[in-house]
C-alpha cells in the first residue's frame, strides 16, 4: 500500500514537471483594441433614448446593450475615425463615458 502511494506521488511530479509552462495572458496581443468599436456609458437619469438617437443619426451599428453596466458597445463606420466618433459621442447628452473597446487579462 505505502508502495502505490509512493509511486503514485512519483508519478504525478514527473507529470507536474515536465508539463510545459503557461504563456501570460496579459500579452500585447490580449490587450489589442478592437479598432472599430466603442463602449459608451449612459447616465440612468437621462436614460439611454439619447444615445440610441445619436447611434442612429450617426450610421453606428449597435453591437451590444450592457443592460446592466448602463452601457452600449457600437461600431463605427468606416467613413469616421475613432476619434472623430468618441468627440461626437461625448457631446450627446446623458454620456458619461466614451472608451475604445479592448480586451484585458487579468494574470
Amino acid at each position: 500500500m505505502k508502495f502505490k502511494f509512493v509511486f503514485s506521488t512519483f508519478i504525478f511530479s514527473m507529470i507536474s514537471a515536465c508539463s510545459s509552462p503557461t504563456k501570460s495572458m496579459a500579452s500585447a496581443e490580449n490587450n489589442a483594441f478592437s479598432p472599430r468599436n466603442l463602449i459608451i456609458f449612459y447616465d440612468t437619469q437621462i436614460g439611454v433614448k439619447p444615445l440610441y438617437e445619436a447611434i442612429q443619426q450617426y450610421h453606428a451599428e449597435l453591437i451590444y446593450d450592457y443592460q446592466t453596466l448602463k452601457g452600449v458597445a457600437i461600431r463605427v463606420p468606416n467613413n469616421k475615425t475613432i476619434e472623430e466618433a468618441t468627440t461626437y459621442f461625448e457631446k450627446v447628452s446623458g454620456v458619461l463615458a466614451v472608451n475604445p473597446d479592448q480586451i484585458l487579462s487579468l494574470d
